[in-house]
């Protein structure tokens, strides 16, 4: 299929965008039973104890190994339309990247399964336990850095989200979508709650 639209890349977010009910920690937590633990540190959610937290699940991976790990993945939905959706885009000749803020090691089990060229996340030495934290303030500017690489215009690029963690997309790219449940905070974003990628992709192809 040719590509006849405007749009030549599409940034995802994962947890809640591409993938749909449990995030990725909550699906891991789910699995090595550590989830009360995981519930626990969601509800008490405060900006100055995220860099702790993500310290405690890397120490909760490191004795189980990376490939007893990656494996819990298998347990979390895909988006409706995901596959699909993602296959459509590159048969378009669309460009797509994943953005999150989640570990890499997951991130990269997606970017491969949906086909992206690219994605940023967090990073996590497995011998260490050590990691480079991406929060939502590297949305943006890594996504900035991916448009001048390419030599894009915002206008041919498409960003789409479900939080406000996603916000440094929707302001670099110049058209954005956001399938979470609330839009009213967001402006200029095409709300989409709960899309189905592949007629999310379509939309995207007809702009």
């Amino acid at each position: 299929m040719s590509r006849n639209g405007r749009i030549r890349l599409v940034a995802f977010d994962l947890d809640g965008t591409l993938l749909r009910g449990d995030t990725v920690c909550v699906g891991i937590a789910r699995g090595i039973g550590t989830l009360e633990r995981m519930q626990e540190m969601e509800r008490g959610y405060e900006l100055a104890d995220r860099l702790s937290d993500v310290a405690e699940i890397a120490s909760s991976y490191l004795p189980l190994g990376e490939k007893r790990i990656e494996s819990e993945l298998s347990r979390l939905t895909p988006a409706p339309g995901a596959d699909e959706g993602c296959r459509l885009l590159r048969d378009a000749g669309v460009d797509f990247v994943i953005i999150s803020v989640t570990w890499e090691f997951a991130v990269r089990h997606f970017a491969k399964r949906f086909g992206a060229s690219d994605y940023a996340a967090t990073p996590l030495d497995w011998t260490t336990g050590e990691f480079a934290d991406f929060d939502a303030e590297n949305k943006g500017p890594w996504l900035e850095a991916k448009i001048a690489s390419l030599g894009l215009r915002p206008d041919q690029v498409a960003a789409v989200g479900d939080s406000p963690n996603d916000c440094g997309m929707f302001e670099v790219a110049g058209t954005s979508f956001y399938v979470g449940d609330a839009s009213g905070e967001f402006a200029n974003v095409i709300h989409r709650p709960d899309a189905n990628i592949l007629d999310l992709a379509k939309e995207i192809l007809a702009l």
